[in-house]
């Protein structure tokens, strides 16, 4: 155990706690594993019941970065939300 004073798992580590988690590893293997306390573990587990979370995932039908920019900058412009075709 390298530093001792850093909290909290990164997404990464994370990610790796749940896959061995999912292989029937020990608290202590994890542990072992990722560097840190099997208690750290057992603290990422226990929030989620035990159960690994589902890969979150957009909707097809989200807007995209740019088109939410555009619809941003549009605003600030104070330019109408319709399309330019679609207000005639």
């Amino acid at each position: 155990m390298t530093d001792l004073s850093k909290r909290g798992l990164s997404a990464l580590e994370k990610q790796k706690v749940w896959q061995l988690w999912r292989k029937g590893k020990t608290l202590s293997e994890i542990g072992l594993t990722v560097d840190r306390h099997a208690g750290s573990i057992f603290g990422v587990l226990k929030l989620k019941g035990g159960i690994s979370p589902v890969q979150r995932k957009c909707r097809s039908s989200s807007l995209t970065l740019q088109e939410r920019e555009d619809i941003s900058r549009g605003l600030a412009t104070k330019l109408s939300i319709m399309s330019p075709i679609m207000q005639n």
